[in-house]
C-alpha cells in the first residue's frame, strides 16, 4: 500500500521517519563492522514503537476513526514491524525468525522480494531518503519529554491521571520549540488530563541555566590555563551565555574559547516556581514544563465522572457487553454537589475532546 506520508497523520510520518533513521543507521554501523552498536537503537526504536505510535493510535487501529485510518495505520505498522525485524535477523536470529513467520501471513505471494521462506532469505531494507523528516522527528521528541516531564510532576504529587488538571505551561526562549508545541497540543493535553495548554517564551522568568565544567577534558586541553579565576567565571556564566553557548557550539571567556562538550548545561526551574503550592514543575534540556496542580469542585467531579466511566468499562467488558450496547446505570454517590443531573452531565459531557493531526 502506497502511502502520501506528506498530509498524513503526524504520528504516521514520524514512526515512519524514526524507522528510516534506525535502517540508515544500522547499515552504517554494519558496513563498519560494528554490529554491536545496533541493539540498543533496536530495543530504543521498538520501546518508542510500543509506548508511543502504538498507544496513541488505538482508536485508529480499531477503526473508531473510519475504515480508511484503520486501514493506513495498521499498513504503517506492520511496514515498519517487517523493517524492524529484518535488521533484527543478525542479531536475535531465532527471535526475528519466529516474528517473521507471523509477518508472513500477511504479505501476498505476489511480493516475492518481503516473502520468502526464511527472514534470513530477505535483504535488509535500504533507507528511503525522502521518507526522512527532521522536523516530525525534533517535534514528536519535545512532545514526548513534555508528557514525561508532565507525568513526573504528577506521579511526585501524587496526583492520578485520571483526575484532570487546569492547564498546563511549556516555557522555552526558542520560538521553534514553542511552535513545535502547538502542533502537538492535542497529544499532550490528552496525555497529561489537562483542560488547556499554554506556552510562555519568557524563559528567565521561570528558568535559570546552570553548568558543570567536565574538569578532565578542559584540563587536558587548556592545562595551567585552566586555573581557579577561570573556574570561577565559568561558574558565575549567566544563562543568556549558557543559551549562547548551546545555540553557537562554543563560548569566548576572554581570549579562551570554551568547546562544545566541555559544560554540562541544565534547566533549573527557579526557587518561586519549584517551592509554590499552587504549581509543580519539571524540566530537561529538552522542555520545562509546569502543572498548575489546584484543583476547584469542578476538576474534581470531572475526575469522578472519567472514574465512573473508567469502572462502568471495566464492568461491560467483564460482563461481555458490546460497545455499541444500550445499557442502563445505576449510580449511587454522596459527593457534595455532584447531583443526578450533574453526575449525568458530566458523564455525557467528559473531558473535551481532542482532534489529532
Amino acid at each position: 500500500m502506497k502511502l502520501n506520508m506528506k498530509d498524513g497523520n503526524l504520528m504516521d510520518r514520524w514512526v515512519v521517519s524514526a524507522n528510516q533513521n534506525l535502517i540508515k543507521y544500522v547499515r552504517h554501523e554494519m558496513d563498519n563492522y560494528k554490529l554491536y552498536n545496533v541493539v540498543r537503537p533496536l530495543l530504543t526504536f521498538l520501546e518508542k514503537l510500543s509506548n508511543w505510535y502504538v498507544r496513541l493510535n488505538r482508536t485508529r487501529m480499531k477503526g473508531e476513526e473510519g475504515a480508511e485510518e484503520q486501514k493506513r495505520s495498521l499498513n504503517i505498522l506492520f511496514d515498519v514491524l517487517l523493517n524492524t525485524t529484518t535488521l533484527m535477523a543478525c542479531v536475535t536470529p531465532f527471535l526475528a525468525e519466529h516474528m517473521y513467520q507471523n509477518l508472513r501471513n500477511g504479505i501476498s505471494e505476489a511480493d516475492k522480494h518481503l516473502r520468502a521462506g526464511s527472514i534470513h532469505f530477505l535483504q535488509i531494507p535500504e533507507c528511503n531518503e525522502d521518507l526522512l523528516d527532521e522536523a516530525i522527528e525534533r517535534r514528536v521528541a519535545r512532545m514526548q519529554s513534555a508528557i514525561e516531564n508532565g507525568r513526573l510532576i504528577r506521579d511526585r504529587k501524587a496526583l492520578s491521571l485520571r483526575y484532570p488538571l487546569a492547564s498546563v505551561t511549556l516555557i522555552d526562549s526558542d520560538p521553534q520549540a514553542l511552535a513545535d508545541f502547538e502542533e502537538v497540543k492535542g497529544y499532550i493535553i490528552e496525555e497529561l488530563n489537562v483542560l488547556e495548554l499554554k506556552t510562555d517564551g519568557n524563559e528567565d522568568e521561570y528558568i535559570d541555566y546552570k553548568c558543570e565544567p567536565d574538569n578532565r577534558e578542559i584540563g587536558s586541553v587548556l592545562k595551567k590555563a585552566y586555573d581557579k579565576k577561570l573556574k570561577k567565571e565559568i561558574a558565575s556564566l549567566s544563562s543568556a551565555q549558557l543559551r549562547d553557548y548551546l545555540k553557537n557550539g562554543s563560548l569566548m571567556i576572554g581570549d579562551i574559547k570554551i568547546e562544545a562538550g566541555w559544560l554540562k548545561v541544565e534547566k533549573i526551574f527557579k526557587d518561586k516556581h519549584a517551592q509554590s503550592k499552587v504549581t509543580a514543575c519539571a524540566s530537561n534540556m529538552t522542555s520545562s514544563v509546569l502543572l498548575n496542580i489546584e484543583q476547584d469542585e469542578n476538576l474534581k467531579q470531572l475526575g469522578t465522572s472519567r472514574e465512573i466511566t473508567n469502572r462502568i468499562q471495566k464492568l461491560r467488558k467483564s460482563s461481555g457487553v458490546q460497545i455499541d450496547d444500550q445499557i442502563d446505570d445505576q449510580i449511587n454517590t454522596q459527593i457534595d454537589g455532584l447531583t443526578s443531573d450533574r453526575c449525568l452531565g458530566l458523564l455525557g459531557k467528559g473531558l473535551p475532546s481532542v482532534g489529532h493531526v
